[in-house]
């Protein structure tokens, strides 16, 4: 059992391996955009707590927008399961337009 599963392992890794390769387009550094230090070197309090606020003030919305989200889905499968014909239909289906 493990060494099917080391088998499987060691291929999938021979054949997946990250080979870098040129391609065209638009490089994105890998760096962060904000410093918290100032020139001397020293953590700069204010526009670290800036950023934790930020932070949190983003997690946090994005919390409610999940929540209003699946209140409106919960709100649309009650509309479409109450829309389902039951069979406790008993009135007879009426068409809008004449044959």
């Amino acid at each position: 059992m493990y060494l099917s599963a080391t088998l499987i392992i060691a291929a999938l890794s021979s054949f997946a391996e990250a080979n870098p390769t040129l391609s065209s387009g638009v490089a994105i550094p890998i760096t962060k955009r904000t410093q918290v230090r100032s020139a001397n070197g020293v953590v700069d309090v204010a526009r670290l707590q800036g950023g934790i606020h930020h932070t949190i003030a983003f997690v946090f919305s994005t919390i409610s927008i999940q929540r209003t989200l699946l209140i409106i889905g919960m709100c649309l499968e009650n509309f479409i399961a109450a829309s389902r014909p039951t069979s406790r239909t008993l009135a007879p289906v009426i068409p809008l337009l004449p044959k």
